[in-house]
């Protein structure tokens, strides 16, 4: 689930590309990307998956509003993170965002050297 917006189609992208990825590798039954703005909602994101169980995983860099109060909100959760919900007849389970993975820090360190290093900008003196 990510934020989108309603006025940039755009916004949507880098989400949608990432759950077609995942569609694509077969490691799941289904997988959907869902919006706070923008479509699909979350709701409709939801709605389109057909298993009882579900994953829900913020596409957001770390815990804030829009984790812990918004999107929680949206899917009528009692509370955030690391936690199993009973929703109807389906069980969600809240990940934390995606950006509070460790594995999250060891792929942007490398496209943050890059970036420097394209810029002309001493990885030493730069702050990420």
């Amino acid at each position: 689930m990510g934020h989108g917006s309603s006025d940039l189609a755009v916004a949507t992208d880098l989400l949608q590309a990432h759950a077609e990825n995942l569609a694509a590798r077969g490691l799941f039954g289904a997988v959907a990307a869902g919006f706070l703005r923008g479509t699909p909602s979350v709701e409709e994101a939801l709605a389109s998956l057909p298993q009882r169980e579900v994953y829900v995983v913020p596409f957001f860099l770390g815990r804030g509003y829009f984790t812990e109060v918004a999107v929680p909100g949206r899917l009528n959760l009692s509370s955030s993170a690391n936690c199993l919900h009973e929703v109807g007849k389906r069980v969600l389970f809240y990940c934390a965002p995606v950006g509070c993975s460790p594995q999250f820090d060891a792929a942007l360190a490398p496209m943050g050297r890059h970036a420097c290093a394209a810029s002309g900008l001493s990885g030493s003196s730069t702050a990420l």
